[in-house]
């Protein structure tokens, strides 16, 4: 059986930026309209948003962590602290070593984890141990 499906694009840094500002909301796109963003969110933003290479779905899981009060709350320049801090802490994946594509989306990732509660972290772990891999299949 092959592999089908279609290949979605990533967004340039334009549509990145009004993507993030939706996403973010109108108090975000108000004050894009008038001009009031400071420059250092703008900075963050801009360094956030290359990291993520355009890719929606990691622009979303940001969107989420800036607007979280426990991250960023809200301000980009804090979650891009907090998510430069989690690409430099990451582990080495034993497999492979990682595009930064997908140190970024590791780093987003484990901000996401981190904030839940450790039951749910050691439910999240068990499941993982019981999703098929590549190479074998759950039997009954």
């Amino acid at each position: 059986m092959g592999r089908k499906g279609d290949t979605i694009k990533p967004f340039d840094s334009k549509q990145s930026w009004e993507l993030l500002l939706q996403l973010l909301g109108e108090d975000w796109q108000r004050m894009d309209r008038e001009g009031k963003i400071p420059q250092t969110e703008m900075n963050a933003a801009k360094a956030l948003l290359d990291k993520l290479e355009g890719l929606a779905l990691a622009i979303q899981q940001a969107a989420i962590l800036i607007k979280n009060a426990d991250v960023g709350g809200p301000t980009i320049a804090k979650t891009l602290e907090k998510f430069k801090e989690r690409i430099r802490s990451l582990p080495e994946r034993y497999s492979s070593t990682r595009g930064t594509a997908e140190k970024a989306l590791d780093a987003l990732w484990d901000m996401s984890f981190s904030l839940l509660s450790r039951n749910a972290r050691t439910v999240l772990g068990v499941l993982a141990w019981l999703s098929p891999g590549k190479t074998g299949r759950l039997t009954y």
